[in-house]
């Protein structure tokens, strides 16, 4: 049977993960008079390192095969982040996106339960397709349900009017961020194993 991706990250124990927010943007600055330009360009993402504990050869083979069926960099996998389960703020409602062509770091959105101060509080994550964003500013919903959202990274495509809005374990689509793929093994059989990974753009 072939292999089709995404695939699903394996159900394992995760030690740490380092997250790692990528941003473009270029400083200039004069060197006359120390006066800097910023020039913001679009490309904005995640990165992450994850290494998980020693593992038992059952459970770090099956985690291999995973990792050699993604052939490096080729395939991709869904992944959230692990101590997320759900955010801070109310969020409640029905949420979805509040109009097409949208594109930047600003969201519009509707479908909340309405006269929410604290709906989501920054840091929390939200999912849309197969993208995670972090708000970056708390935000509330007006009378009708509706709000604005600040999010990082900026919308990878403008999402379809009512798409939905994921708050609780939200997943994005992730791939290795090398070709390379490797493992240790130590005296007692346990397994040592850790990648990196970037979001899938």
């Amino acid at each position: 049977m072939a292999i089709s991706y995404p695939l699903s990250f394996p159900s394992v124990s995760i030690r740490d993960i380092t997250w790692e927010a990528k941003t473009k943007v270029a400083v200039t600055e004069s060197p006359f008079t120390g006066e800097q330009q910023i020039v913001e360009h679009d490309g904005q993402w995640f990165e992450a390192q994850i290494s998980l504990p020693p593992l038992e050869r059952a459970e770090a083979e099956d985690f291999v095969g995973f990792l050699l069926a993604l052939n490096g960099t080729k395939g991709t996998f869904t992944f959230g982040d692990p101590d997320y389960s759900s955010p801070r703020g109310t969020a409640t409602g029905t949420p979805l996106v509040n109009g097409g062509s949208q594109t930047g770091s600003t969201l519009i959105t509707d479908g909340w339960d309405a006269s929410q101060a604290s709906l989501l509080l920054r840091g929390d994550w939200i999912g849309i397709g197969s993208y995670m964003y972090k708000i970056t500013s708390d935000a509330s919903s007006d009378g009708s349900g509706n709000a604005t959202l600040e999010i990082f990274p900026n919308l990878r495509s403008a999402p379809a009017n009512n798409a939905s809005i994921t708050t609780s374990s939200p997943t994005g689509l992730y791939r290795l961020s090398t070709n390379n793929m490797n493992w240790s093994v130590n005296d007692l059989m346990h397994y040592g194993i850790t990648i990196t990974i970037r979001e899938a753009i």
